[in-house]
Protein backbone atom coordinates (compact mmCIF):
# COMPACT_ATOMS: atom_id res chain seq x y z
CA UNK A 1 0.00 0.00 0.00
CA UNK A 2 1.49 3.36 -1.02
CA UNK A 3 0.56 6.31 1.00
CA UNK A 4 0.63 9.79 -0.30
CA UNK A 5 1.55 12.81 1.14
CA UNK A 6 -0.45 15.83 1.71
CA UNK A 7 2.02 18.36 0.23
CA UNK A 8 0.05 21.18 2.55
CA UNK A 9 0.26 19.83 5.39
CA UNK A 10 4.20 18.86 4.43
CA UNK A 11 4.77 21.94 3.53
CA UNK A 12 3.57 23.78 6.68
CA UNK A 13 6.08 21.24 8.44
CA UNK A 14 8.78 22.70 6.53
CA UNK A 15 7.76 25.94 7.32
CA UNK A 16 8.71 24.93 11.10
CA UNK A 17 11.51 22.75 10.45
CA UNK A 18 12.98 25.36 8.81
CA UNK A 19 12.61 27.73 11.22
CA UNK A 20 13.70 25.55 13.79
CA UNK A 21 16.74 24.84 12.05
CA UNK A 22 17.72 28.76 10.88
CA UNK A 23 17.46 29.47 15.01
CA UNK A 24 19.30 26.64 15.85
CA UNK A 25 16.79 24.84 18.09
CA UNK A 26 16.24 20.73 18.09
CA UNK A 27 14.51 20.32 14.70
CA UNK A 28 10.21 18.71 15.47
CA UNK A 29 9.88 15.23 13.90
CA UNK A 30 5.92 14.81 14.73
CA UNK A 31 3.24 16.95 13.20
CA UNK A 32 2.09 17.86 16.47
CA UNK A 33 6.09 18.86 17.98
CA UNK A 34 6.01 21.41 14.60
CA UNK A 35 2.83 22.60 15.76
CA UNK A 36 3.92 23.33 19.37
CA UNK A 37 7.02 24.58 18.02
CA UNK A 38 5.27 27.10 15.71
CA UNK A 39 3.14 27.77 19.25
CA UNK A 40 6.30 28.77 21.57
CA UNK A 41 8.32 30.59 18.50
CA UNK A 42 5.20 33.29 17.11
CA UNK A 43 7.29 36.01 15.84
CA UNK A 44 10.23 33.50 14.09
CA UNK A 45 7.09 32.11 12.42
CA UNK A 46 5.80 35.14 11.41
CA UNK A 47 8.91 36.12 9.52
CA UNK A 48 8.89 32.54 7.30
CA UNK A 49 5.35 32.60 6.74
CA UNK A 50 6.07 36.08 5.43
CA UNK A 51 8.28 35.09 3.08
CA UNK A 52 5.92 32.09 1.91
CA UNK A 53 3.73 34.51 1.10
CA UNK A 54 6.56 36.49 -0.86
CA UNK A 55 7.56 33.12 -2.22
CA UNK A 56 3.97 32.55 -3.55
CA UNK A 57 3.51 36.12 -5.15
CA UNK A 58 6.79 36.21 -6.82
CA UNK A 59 5.36 33.34 -8.38
CA UNK A 60 2.37 34.20 -9.41
CA UNK A 61 4.07 38.05 -10.96
CA UNK A 62 6.17 35.27 -12.96
CA UNK A 63 3.91 33.51 -14.32
CA UNK A 64 1.49 36.50 -15.35
CA UNK A 65 4.19 38.43 -16.71
CA UNK A 66 5.68 34.97 -19.03
CA UNK A 67 3.36 35.50 -21.92
CA UNK A 68 2.65 31.39 -21.70
CA UNK A 69 -0.53 29.76 -20.58
CA UNK A 70 2.03 26.95 -19.76
CA UNK A 71 3.65 28.71 -17.34
CA UNK A 72 1.32 31.12 -16.05
CA UNK A 73 -0.79 27.89 -14.80
CA UNK A 74 2.04 26.51 -13.15
CA UNK A 75 3.16 29.34 -11.48
CA UNK A 76 -0.23 29.79 -10.57
CA UNK A 77 -0.58 26.23 -8.95
CA UNK A 78 2.86 27.15 -7.11
CA UNK A 79 1.48 30.48 -5.84
CA UNK A 80 -1.70 28.48 -4.60
CA UNK A 81 0.53 25.49 -2.84
CA UNK A 82 2.53 28.32 -0.90
CA UNK A 83 -0.10 30.44 0.28
CA UNK A 84 -2.61 27.06 1.71
CA UNK A 85 1.15 25.82 2.99
CA UNK A 86 1.19 29.34 4.72
CA UNK A 87 -2.21 29.67 5.71
CA UNK A 88 -1.80 26.11 7.56
CA UNK A 89 0.83 27.29 9.68
CA UNK A 90 -1.10 30.12 10.79
CA UNK A 91 -4.97 28.18 11.37
CA UNK A 92 -2.34 26.98 13.92
CA UNK A 93 -2.50 29.95 15.87
CA UNK A 94 -6.49 30.22 14.85
CA UNK A 95 -5.75 32.79 12.13
CA UNK A 96 -7.75 32.93 8.98
CA UNK A 97 -6.63 34.76 5.73
CA UNK A 98 -8.20 36.94 3.03
CA UNK A 99 -7.02 37.61 -0.54
CA UNK A 100 -8.35 41.22 -1.42
CA UNK A 101 -5.67 41.02 -3.78
CA UNK A 102 -2.18 39.61 -4.34
CA UNK A 103 -1.36 39.60 -0.52
CA UNK A 104 -3.62 37.94 1.96
CA UNK A 105 -5.23 40.12 5.41
CA UNK A 106 -5.04 38.13 8.81
CA UNK A 107 -7.89 37.87 10.94
CA UNK A 108 -8.25 36.76 14.59
CA UNK A 109 -10.68 37.43 16.92
CA UNK A 110 -12.32 39.97 15.39
CA UNK A 111 -9.22 42.13 14.53
CA UNK A 112 -8.13 42.53 10.53
CA UNK A 113 -4.19 43.28 9.77
CA UNK A 114 -3.07 43.76 6.34
CA UNK A 115 0.19 42.51 5.05
CA UNK A 116 2.60 43.43 7.39
CA UNK A 117 5.36 41.71 9.32
CA UNK A 118 5.49 43.41 12.24
CA UNK A 119 1.40 43.33 12.44
CA UNK A 120 1.35 39.58 12.02
CA UNK A 121 4.14 39.28 14.38
CA UNK A 122 2.05 41.15 16.97
CA UNK A 123 -1.41 38.76 15.94
CA UNK A 124 0.76 35.36 16.59
CA UNK A 125 2.80 36.53 19.63
CA UNK A 126 -0.58 37.55 21.26
CA UNK A 127 -2.34 34.19 19.92
CA UNK A 128 0.50 31.83 21.39
CA UNK A 129 0.49 34.33 24.42
CA UNK A 130 0.28 32.22 27.96
CA UNK A 131 2.03 35.95 30.23
CA UNK A 132 1.56 39.45 30.33
CA UNK A 133 4.12 41.96 31.38
CA UNK A 134 2.02 44.66 33.07
CA UNK A 135 2.97 47.86 34.91
CA UNK A 136 1.49 49.67 37.90
CA UNK A 137 -1.97 47.42 37.04
CA UNK A 138 -1.42 48.70 32.75
CA UNK A 139 -0.91 45.59 31.10
CA UNK A 140 2.16 46.54 28.22
CA UNK A 141 3.20 43.37 26.63
CA UNK A 142 1.78 39.54 25.99
CA UNK A 143 3.42 36.93 25.19
CA UNK A 144 5.34 33.77 26.23
CA UNK A 145 7.26 33.70 29.71
CA UNK A 146 10.76 34.38 27.78
CA UNK A 147 9.44 37.67 25.54
CA UNK A 148 8.45 38.90 28.88
CA UNK A 149 11.54 38.59 30.31
CA UNK A 150 12.96 39.97 27.12
CA UNK A 151 10.68 42.91 27.14
CA UNK A 152 11.33 44.07 30.77
CA UNK A 153 14.99 43.69 30.40
CA UNK A 154 14.67 46.03 27.49
CA UNK A 155 12.88 48.29 29.24
CA UNK A 156 14.76 48.41 32.23
CA UNK A 157 18.25 49.33 33.10
CA UNK A 158 18.74 47.40 35.69
CA UNK A 159 17.63 43.45 36.10
CA UNK A 160 13.95 42.06 35.88
CA UNK A 161 14.04 41.14 39.12
CA UNK A 162 14.89 44.59 40.18
CA UNK A 163 12.31 45.94 37.79
CA UNK A 164 9.97 43.65 39.82
CA UNK A 165 10.33 44.57 43.11
CA UNK A 166 10.91 48.15 42.71
CA UNK A 167 10.01 49.86 39.78
CA UNK A 168 6.19 48.40 39.69
CA UNK A 169 6.37 45.47 36.97
CA UNK A 170 4.84 42.33 36.97
CA UNK A 171 4.67 39.06 34.89
CA UNK A 172 1.77 36.87 35.77
CA UNK A 173 0.54 34.11 33.82
CA UNK A 174 -3.28 33.73 32.36
CA UNK A 175 -3.16 31.10 30.12
CA UNK A 176 -0.85 27.60 30.14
Amino acid sequence: MTTTLNPIAAGARVIAKRTARISGDPIPKTDDECKAYALRHPVTIAKAVFSWYAAGANAWIKGNNSGDNDTMAECELLCDRKRAQADTVLSWFGVKTDYPGLYPTFMRDGETVYYCLRSLARLLREASATHEVTRDGNRLFVGTDAACMNYIHSACPASVDHACKYEGYAITTFRS
